[in-house]
């Protein structure tokens, strides 16, 4: 643009027009792209694509026997038409990062008789990694498991006691803990016998002392921790079993 036609009024008059007339195109367009990459950076930063959560999640959201028939209109991945947390087989997910872009999941999900922990069968399992292929990230091995519990055994459980407590009652509680640390135990986590120890005689008031003897994961002898392969664990009897003096497993002292 010349200098000359910059003064000349009607001209100069002219570009003002122009400029007052672009100005708040190139505005809005500004705007939007930076709506536009706060939006995709807030997606990225929910989604977490690539990190254990992103998969954790994804797994959690598995509606058994549907499909992925929907598309969500922010992010654009594969979603259910309907949400069916009554579908939502998955009760617990952990993600291991073996490196050189290899990736795995570790899933259970819940008996619904018993309400513990289990492997998915077959069917589900095959069904599960057909669901999770839609959220693979390209370039990262996705590799899925899911194993029946470890099984916990001990030759004996030697319990000493307040003999001013009731040992029934004592039975009782010492059921519901025995219960409540298998249940509340860590999916995937490390297993210390002594945090058993511990946790019955935080847990129960009269104990004195605990002593677990001759603890074994899978019928090999447990050392004061173990990493669980099905990353979760059941009792090798049922619990009334376990507790039950006639069975000679546990062993009552009163002091």
């Amino acid at each position: 643009l010349a200098v000359d036609e910059l003064d000349n009024s009607s001209q100069s008059a002219l570009y003002k027009k122009i400029a007052d007339a672009i100005a708040p195109i190139l505005d809005n367009t500004s705007t939007e792209i930076t709506n536009s990459e706060a939006t995709i950076n807030n997606i990225l930063g929910q989604q977490r694509y690539g990190k254990a959560q992103y998969y954790i999640n994804s797994a959690k959201a598995f509606q058994y026997g549907d499909s992925l028939s929907a598309v969500d209109p922010v992010t654009l991945d594969a979603i259910y038409p309907v949400i069916n947390t009554a579908k939502q087989i998955i009760r617990q997910a952990a993600f291991i990062d073996g490196g050189n872009c290899q990736v795995s999941l570790l899933v259970a999900a819940t008996d619904s008789t018993t309400g513990l922990l289990r492997a998915l069968s077959s069917g589900e399992l095959t069904d599960f990694k057909t669901y999770m292929s839609n959220f693979e990230i390209p370039g990262i091995v996705l590799n899925i498991y899911s194993y029946s519990a470890n099984s916990l055994s001990f030759s004996e459980l030697d319990i000493d006691y307040y003999s001013a407590y009731d040992l029934a009652t004592l039975v009782k509680q010492l059921n519901v803990a025995l219960a409540n640390f298998r249940d509340t135990f860590q999916f995937n986590g490390v297993l210390f016998i002594t945090d058993l120890d511990f946790f019955l005689k935080t847990n129960v008031p009269g104990i004195r002392s605990v002593q677990i003897k001759g603890a074994q994961i899978d019928g090999n002898a447990l050392p004061d921790f173990d990493t669980l392969s099905a990353g979760y664990f059941n009792y090798w009897q049922t619990i009334d079993y376990i507790l039950d003096a006639t069975n000679n497993v546990t062993k009552y002292t009163a002091i």
